[in-house]
């Protein structure tokens, strides 16, 4: 089922969330591109931008134990606050798909209703955290060994292979979410962090919150 958008002042909000699929590109305004860069941060926030943004947290299985346990405290996650206690709480490494999410989910699965398993990852693949809403549904949570199943998975697809996987008029035909706003290179670079991102959190042995937010 796809999602019901409805505008509530600034902020859209989703119903019947499973796989998030596709979004009409005109559905929320789109953020100027030089606040659409994916970010590896080793901060304790996330920005707070208007649309539909992609954001993985990176926490120590002990962590993410905690958190799947009670729910609430994924909340934690969100304090843009370094140094305060929740973020203290809960110590994590962030990146920040923002709205290019549906981008790759698309290129990487090749279906906008997304798929299953470790591929699948960007939106579907994981437990959802309890019923807490962070913005668009629950979160979800990746153990260390599905992190590693999807550190494998991407690890067959460099980022040059990625790079013959883009049709940007595919992207558009799709309606995949801003897929008119991109630019190929900034899908290739992103790519290339999230997958260096993944491979640093299995080799850590960490496990992954993901949420849309």
């Amino acid at each position: 089922m796809k999602p019901q958008l409805t505008r509530r002042g600034d902020r859209a909000l989703a119903t019947a969330l499973p796989g998030l699929p596709r979004v009409a590109p005109h559905a929320i305004t789109p953020l100027p591109r030089s606040s659409r860069q994916g970010r590896l941060a080793d901060d304790h926030g996330i920005p707070s931008p208007v649309g539909i943004h992609h954001v993985l947290f990176a926490v120590s299985d002990a962590d993410l134990a905690r958190i799947t346990t009670e729910p609430p405290l994924v909340q934690h996650l969100f304090d843009c606050e370094p140094g305060s206690r929740a973020a203290n709480d809960l110590p994590r490494v962030s990146f920040e798909v923002e709205d290019y999410w549906g981008a790759l989910d698309f290129i990487l699965t090749g279906d906008t209703d997304g798929i299953d398993g470790p591929i699948g990852f960007l939106l579907t693949w994981g437990t959802p955290i309890g019923d807490i809403d962070v913005g668009y549904g629950p979160a979800r949570a990746l153990t260390p060994r599905q992190v590693r199943d999807v550190s494998d998975a991407l690890a067959k697809i460099s980022p040059e292979s990625f790079a013959q996987r883009i049709n940007m008029a595919t992207l558009e035909a799709e309606g995949v979410y801003h897929a008119d706003t991109f630019l190929e290179k900034d899908l290739v670079d992103l790519y290339a962090e999230l997958r260096a991102f993944i491979e640093r959190a299995a080799v850590e042995q960490s496990g992954l919150v993901i949420a849309l937010a």
